[in-house]
C-alpha cells in the first residue's frame, strides 16, 4: 500500500470488508450470547472494552453484542474491579493480550473468579495482544483471532 494511493486505500478496505465478512460468518453460531472483553491488570482489576472502543465496534460488525454498557470516558475502556463481572452472568469473557503471572497465580487462588459464571462454565477465551486502539489491521486482528479461539474452544486461565 502506497501512501497517497486512493486505489490502494480501497483495495486495503475490500480485504478488510471481505475479511469481516468471513469471520462473521464464523462467529454466526455464537450470536446467542453477549461478549465481554477485558484486559487483565491484576488478580482484582480489569479493563472493559465499552461499545466506543475498537472491540466494540468489531463486535457490533461481527453482529455479536457487546455486555459492558456502562461508561468507559475517554480512553475506550473502563478501570474496574473483577467482581463487575457477576452483572454478565450470560455473557462470554474474551481476555485481550498477556495474563501477567502476579495475575495468573492470584487468580487461581481466588474463589471469586472461580465462582464467576463465565470462568464456572467455561465459557472464557483469551486472545493474544491486540492494540486495542489500532486501525483496520488490529480490527481485522482481533476479528480474526476471536473466531479462531471460540471456534477452538474455551481458554483456562489460572
Amino acid at each position: 500500500m502506497a501512501i497517497g494511493d486512493p486505489n490502494s486505500a480501497a483495495r486495503a478496505i475490500d480485504r478488510f470488508d471481505t475479511g469481516m465478512a468471513s469471520a462473521k460468518d464464523r462467529l454466526a453460531a455464537f450470536s446467542d450470547r453477549p461478549f465481554c472483553v477485558v484486559k487483565l491488570g491484576d488478580a482484582r482489576h480489569l479493563r472493559a472494552f465499552g461499545k466506543d472502543s475498537m472491540f466494540g465496534s468489531v463486535l457490533e460488525r461481527l453482529g455479536l453484542r457487546n455486555s459492558w454498557i456502562g461508561g468507559t470516558r475517554f480512553s475506550f475502556l473502563a478501570p474496574v474491579p473483577i467482581e463487575r463481572l457477576i452483572e454478565f452472568p450470560d455473557a462470554n469473557l474474551v481476555v485481550v493480550g498477556e495474563v501477567p503471572p502476579q495475575a495468573q497465580h492470584g487468580l487461581s487462588r481466588s474463589v471469586l473468579w472461580k465462582a464467576l459464571p463465565q470462568v464456572a462454565d467455561r465459557r472464557t477465551y483469551h486472545l493474544p495482544e491486540v492494540n486495542a486502539f489500532g486501525g483496520l489491521p488490529a480490527a481485522m486482528r482481533f476479528a480474526r483471532l476471536l473466531a479462531h479461539t471460540l471456534n477452538s474452544g474455551p481458554t483456562e486461565l489460572a
